[in-house]
């Protein structure tokens, strides 16, 4: 007569905060329209709080964004969303990370009498260089589906682990 047991690792089963990054980024839109204020850079900031339960990665990601006119007006960007994501790690330098998710995207411009929010699909894509053990350097990629105009950035990442 036998006894078995079976048990779980209970850190792995646990959501575990796992990580933040900041991103200056460049973004564009896909479709400018003639209601869309053109400016001369278009600058934006991505902050990422990530958690982590197993291999899953839940996200909290928010941006803003903005661009001016030389003597005309302004405008800018606003995104808040919640992210599933995966992490694949190629080498122990070398990390890759892909995220989907949902939240909302606004958007005011000095060219429109109303702002726009809207429901947005941000797919989000990290290349990522460890450079000790608990920060990394590479690149994030975003592209933001909504109704109004998708969006798409790119821009310098940096992050730290836990």
């Amino acid at each position: 007569m036998g006894f078995y047991s079976y048990a779980q690792d209970s850190d792995k089963s646990k959501l575990k905060f796992k990580s933040w990054s900041v991103t200056p980024e460049l973004y564009e839109f896909s479709n400018r329209n003639s209601e869309m204020f053109s400016g001369i850079l278009p600058l934006s900031l991505s902050i990422d709080f990530t958690y982590a339960l197993s291999n899953n990665l839940f996200s909290f990601s928010a941006s803003y964004g903005g661009e001016t006119g030389v003597f005309s007006g302004s405008a800018n960007y606003k995104q808040m969303s919640l992210l599933y994501g995966r992490e694949f790690v190629l080498e122990d330098w070398f990390l890759v990370e892909t995220h989907l998710g949902g939240g909302m995207f606004f958007y005011g411009s000095s060219d429109l009498e109303e702002n726009i929010s809207e429901f947005a699909v941000p797919l989000v894509g990290k290349v990522r260089f460890k450079t000790g053990e608990r920060f990394s350097i590479g690149l994030r990629f975003t592209y933001i589906f909504n109704s109004f105009s998708n969006l798409y950035s790119g821009g310098l990442l940096l992050q730290w682990d836990y």
